[in-house]
């Protein structure tokens, strides 16, 4: 079973797998650091204690809920030519897969393809609202058991490009800054960013 293959298992039985624990080495040859072992997770495993910590007497609602399953599978790489074989295996879940019905609901099985971010890109730009674009898509693709994504897979799309397009025009102007400090030594200016690197204040 190769990596992929494992995804298409998860998704055809209804449950949805995040990436755990990796092994890099360096190569020798290239003098990079490459992959030789990846082990793929239960999305389930953990336990909700951990993962939902309760905030004033209330648990956060969260669409993964953990029950500590154990299921898992380890891959390494045989070769230079990323060829890889299956170590190890755990099929036992302790939880009911999702129904055949809901499958394509399961984070798995939600992507948004490259021609589709384009689509919504030119939405954005002839400012058609976010809240519609999911209306659109479904109608071209023939309903919404078709589209492969969820509304909410959407907006984060639009929401990320549009923090991308900010931190551009941030360095852009952070640019013409410096430029400005290098022609003229009396000219001054200051940034500070969050804790993710976005800017907060520009003075």
């Amino acid at each position: 079973m190769t990596v992929q293959s494992y995804y298409d298992f998860a998704s055809v039985m209804g449950f949805s797998v995040c990436l755990g624990s990796t092994k890099n080495i360096l190569d020798k040859e290239s003098a990079q650091k490459i992959v030789v072992m990846k082990m793929l997770l239960c999305s389930k495993q953990g336990s909700p204690i951990l993962i939902l910590p309760p905030t004033n007497g209330t648990r956060r609602k969260n669409g993964v809920s953990r029950c500590s399953c154990l299921a898992c599978i380890k891959f390494k790489r045989i070769d230079r030519f990323d060829n890889w074989v299956t170590d190890s295996v755990n099929f036992d879940h302790n939880h009911s897969f999702t129904p055949p019905s809901k499958i394509r609901y399961l984070p798995i099985n939600r992507s948004i393809s490259q021609t589709s971010k384009l689509l919504f890109s030119s939405l954005v730009e002839v400012n058609v609202p976010v809240s519609q674009h999911a209306a659109y898509f479904s109608n071209q693709l023939g309903g919404v058991q078709n589209m492969g994504c969820m509304t909410l897979n959407i907006n984060n799309m639009v929401r990320d490009d549009r923090i991308d397009l900010k931190n551009y025009d941030v360095d852009l102007i952070v640019e013409e800054f410096e430029i400005k400090k290098l022609e003229n030594k009396d000219f001054f200016y200051n940034l500070v960013k969050d804790d993710e690197g976005h800017l907060k204040y520009l003075f």
